[in-house]
């Protein structure tokens, strides 16, 4: 046994070499066994797969897209508007007590189109209901700027854009007719009139902007009549040279260019997930700003509104409304002193006149003068032109009182002062009574 082969011996180191054998034919079933078994399981597993994406996919295709506000606004009512001042009683505590209800309806609920268009009414009425009313008139400030770009954006979302272009084209079209005409007009007070009439082409035009703007006709017409202008200077005469540079002459000329350049094609629908997104952007950007006065949002919110004005082109009024009365500042801004300002308004006056009068049984007569100047005087004010209108006078006489015993002389310096102060909203003078 010591001195045999190990290899013939089927016994080594205490392990039979068939058992061994065995043992890894074993395993090699079990490993195709197991396998088998693992391509199963993957099976399924994939097959899971498969139908839990399909569930999501089918879930996904049953979520409801947004409607008209939703998703545009923010999730919660803000932080100033979720409070009015503090102390109201009576009927404006239950005012403050609906528009609360109101604000929570319209930012926190799914609301239908009409449903939104309905609470926006109802915050436009509790805006107005709250006009005059100082305590309020912050907040009130605040609600209306909401109020206005909520109803801008649901305005946005509902724009024609074949129909706004539709509507830009026949208000052009009717400026180009005007113009027509009054040049016509214009040609008919002169002798050499009807040659410039037949050179242009006039009557052709009018008969042409009677028909569809549309029409081939009329836009090669148009085309015509634009290159005829272009190469007014190669003409030899230079008396037909100026008088063709005439204003009544430029007038048509502004208004074929207008109209051709709106005539141009553009989309006639509108990408709404990118309009979505960026009135979302917008709204987002403002709010921030009404926060912290932020430049950054600021910024943002101006880079939304671009984007909107290239995708929606003429369709953006009534956002563009909304933003410049409550948002945009000015392109310019004039500062004036208030000396300059006194200047312009300034106006001195002098009266002189006889003193004829009885007092106390003593005939009185003299003389005196009076001089008053009026001027303006600037108040401190953050949101409107707040000013006095100031009068300063100065009034001396010169009088003598004579009676049966004697005569008395009297000289007299009096001055006058007096203001009225005076607010300007940007549309409206306000002042008080005295």
């Amino acid at each position: 046994m010591n001195g045999g082969d190990r290899y013939s011996n089927p016994f080594v180191d205490g392990v039979r070499s068939d058992m061994f054998l065995k043992e890894l034919n074993r395993t090699r079933q079990n490993q195709k066994y197991f396998g088998v078994l693992g391509l199963a399981v993957l099976g399924l597993t994939s097959l899971a797969l498969v139908v839990t994406s399909s569930m999501a996919v089918a879930d996904k295709k049953q979520e409801k897209a947004d409607v008209g506000l939703q998703g545009i606004l923010p999730a919660e009512v803000p932080e100033d508007l979720s409070e009015a001042p503090e102390g109201l009683e009576g009927k404006w505590a239950e005012w403050d007590q609906q528009v609360g209800d109101l604000l929570a309806k319209l930012y926190g609920s799914e609301l239908t189109l009409e449903q939104q268009q309905q609470t926006l009414a109802a915050l436009q009425t509790k805006v107005q209901e709250a006009q005059g009313q100082a305590v309020l008139a912050d907040y009130a400030s605040r609600l209306q700027r909401r109020v206005e770009i909520a109803n801008a954006v649901l305005k946005t979302l509902s724009v024609d854009v074949a129909a706004v272009k539709a509507a830009q084209l026949k208000a052009q079209q009717n400026k180009l007719a005007k113009a027509a005409a009054a040049l016509k007009k214009y040609l008919g007070t002169m002798d050499n009139g009807n040659g410039w009439v037949d050179y242009l082409q006039l009557n052709e035009l009018q008969k042409e902007l009677k028909n569809s703007y549309s029409e081939v006709e009329l836009m090669d017409l148009l085309k015509s009549l634009k290159k005829k202008f272009e190469e007014r200077g190669a003409l030899i005469d230079a008396e037909q040279r100026k008088f063709f540079n005439r204003p009544q002459f430029q007038n048509l000329e502004k208004s074929i260019r207008a109209f051709l350049a709106d005539s141009q094609a553009g989309p006639a629908k509108i990408d709404s997930s990118k309009v979505r997104e960026q009135l979302t952007a917008l709204v987002s950007n403002l709010e921030e700003y009404e926060a912290t006065e932020s430049n950054k949002n600021s910024f943002e919110a101006r880079k939304a509104y671009a984007i909107l004005r290239e995708e929606l082109e003429g369709g953006l009024e009534p956002l563009t409304s909304a933003l410049r009365n409550n948002y945009f500042n000015y392109n310019l801004r004039v500062m004036v002193a208030e000396e300059f300002m006194n200047r312009l308004i300034h106006d001195s006056t002098c009266e002189t006149g006889p003193v004829v009068d009885c007092i106390l049984g003593a005939y009185v007569t003299g003389n005196q003068a009076t001089t008053t100047e009026i001027g303006v005087d600037f108040k401190p004010s953050d949101s409107t032109l707040r000013f006095d209108l100031t009068l300063k006078g100065v009034t001396n006489s010169e009088t003598s009182g004579t009676t049966n015993q004697a005569t008395i002389y009297t000289s007299g310096h009096h001055q006058i002062w007096g203001s009225k102060e005076i607010n300007f909203d940007g549309d409206t003078f306000v002042t008080q009574p005295a």
